[in-house]
Formats: structure tokens, C-alpha cells, sequence
């Protein structure tokens, strides 16, 4: 995981000094040098502080997500219907592969500078149409409030993480009027692994229910 000890060694190790960098640059820099070394990510939050974690490839597991057509291609259909729309994917390559349905969709990942992210953002908050595909660069810290409807392509079992990625959509916005917001998560059955994260973040979900507080409906 990248923590701030690997951060404080990544600019001694490349001549820098740490007080000088600031800090989410340098995170950008450790990135990149995963996604250089065909290495991917994503990021949980541990004891109120972000942690990266790097993974490679764990064979069909890993690909179910990143290669289902049909699963895909519903992810696009989905995000056709609905207005300020915000993707978040695990895996590049299934970025990729959900830009090829959706090539009115901005991209981005580890790899995009600062002003390609601006740019997202700028997109979502201009254009009720706006389609943003994000890794989990975006799971966590960003506040867009305009993001009315928000899509969870991977799977995953953390409910620190669940609850975070849908707190991209669930802000009011003064600015558009927008007061609900709609998220889609799917029942995998394609694996047991999958079986087994879908049932663990439905419950998530149902728990949510339960706070009076809270406004959440779910419909199969």
C-alpha cells in the first residue's frame, strides 16, 4: 500500500524534497510507475487515511468484469438513459473496453494528467448528457454534486469503499436543481467470487435501508 513512509522514500529515492512536492503529485508519480509496469490499483480507506494498493492480473476472476459483453454493453444502455453520468471501473483495461461502447464518454485514469481530470469534471458539471468514465482515482475526495446517476462496474466487497463510491452522486446541487440521485450495482452470477461480492455489497445496501435517515430504495 502506499502510505506516507513509501511517499517520503519515492522522493529521496528520485532526488526531492518532500516538504518542497506536494503530496498528491507525488502519489500521481508512484501510479504511473505502476500502470508502466502493466501493474493496476485501487484504493481503500483505512483508519481515515487513503491507501493505494497495487494487484496485478489474478486470472478469470479479475477478467469476468473487465471482458463480459453483455454485461458491458448493459453498463452502456444504463448510462445512454440518464443525465451527468459517473462510471467507476478498477481496471483499465476495462475502461477501455466500456469507452469503445460509450465513445461520447471522457476517460480517465492514473495515467491522465491534472488538466485531462479538470476537464472531466468541467464536462459533468456543463452537460446534463455528460457520460465520465473514472478509475478509482475518483472513489474517493472528489465532489461533484451535479453527478446525478452513478454506475459501479467492477465488483468489490468493501463497505467503506461501497458507501464512498456512491457518495460521488448523493450531494445536493444547488447549481442544477438536482435533489436524488440514482446508483446501479449489479447480482453478479458468473462466479462464486462474484456470487459472493454481489451478496456482500446487497447487504451493504439493505443496511443503509434501515437508518431512518436514509432514503435508499433498491429494485432488483
Amino acid at each position: 500500500p502506499v502510505n506516507k513512509t513509501m511517499i517520503k522514500q519515492y522522493a529521496k529515492d528520485h532526488n526531492l524534497k518532500f516538504k518542497d512536492c506536494r503530496e498528491e503529485d507525488l502519489i500521481d508519480a508512484i501510479v504511473n510507475e505502476w500502470v508502466s509496469a502493466g501493474e493496476d490499483y485501487d484504493t481503500i480507506t483505512e483508519k481515515g487515511d487513503l491507501i493505494l494498493r497495487k494487484f496485478k492480473c489474478y486470472g478469470d476472476e479479475s477478467t469476468h468484469y473487465v471482458y463480459n459483453i453483455k454485461r458491458n454493453e448493459l453498463i452502456a444502455q444504463i448510462a445512454k438513459k440518464h443525465k451527468r453520468v459517473l462510471i467507476l471501473f478498477t481496471r483499465t483495461e476495462h475502461g477501455e473496453e466500456l469507452k469503445k461502447l460509450l465513445p461520447e464518454a471522457i476517460m480517465i485514469s492514473g495515467k491522465s494528467s491534472m488538466k485531462e481530470r479538470k476537464k472531466a469534471e468541467m464536462f459533468l458539471k456543463e452537460n446534463e448528457n455528460a457520460i465520465v468514465l473514472a478509475s478509482n482515482i475518483w472513489s474517493t475526495g472528489k465532489d461533484i454534486p451535479e453527478i446525478e446517476t452513478f454506475i459501479n462496474a467492477s465488483g468489490g466487497v468493501s463497505q467503506i469503499q461501497q458507501i464512498q463510491k456512491m457518495g460521488r452522486a448523493l450531494r445536493i446541487s444547488n447549481n442544477t436543481g438536482k435533489e436524488i440521485a440514482i446508483v446501479y450495482d449489479f447480482k453478479d452470477e458468473f462466479s462464486p467470487l462474484a456470487i459472493k461480492q454481489s451478496n456482500i455489497r446487497e447487504r451493504t445496501y439493505n443496511e443503509l435501508k434501515s437508518y431512518e435517515a436514509s432514503d435508499v430504495r433498491i429494485r432488483g
